[in-house]
């Protein structure tokens, strides 16, 4: 009976002693991509600044409470308190908290939407504040 071997008796014609150029475990792929040099940097090229939004974002974030506070003030959504009732709350109390939220409401307004509600008024024949 004749058996079937796995295993090839056949000589490869590789030669894995000689060089690199004929390993077939070092060499190039047929489909990889050719070896980049990487491209050292010179003293007289300067780093690319990265753009940050930081201070931009900042901004906004301030003028969306500050619009925030102002909306809550002027729709009496936080009330101010007298002093007598201030003075009974305690200080992690919902109630001062918007008290002061409130006072900062209304300094706010004073400022900035107070006056251009006053200017379109003008404009539009209407009395406000």
């Amino acid at each position: 009976m004749l058996m079937v071997s796995p295993v090839s008796v056949a000589q490869s014609r590789v030669n894995f002693r000689a060089g690199a150029e004929n390993n077939v475990l070092e060499r190039q792929g047929a489909f990889s991509k050719p070896a980049e040099t990487a491209a050292t940097p010179t003293t007289e090229e300067k780093p690319v600044k990265k753009s940050g939004h930081k201070l931009r974002n900042t901004f906004v974030g301030l003028v969306v409470a500050a619009a925030a506070l102002v909306t809550l003030k002027k729709t009496n959504v936080l009330k101010t308190l007298d002093a007598a009732a201030l003075a009974d709350t305690k200080f992690y109390s919902p109630k001062k908290l918007g008290h002061y939220l409130a006072v900062a409401g209304d300094a706010i307004a004073k400022y900035t939407y107070d006056p251009i509600a006053k200017l379109c008024g003008k404009w539009f024949g209407k009395k406000t504040v």
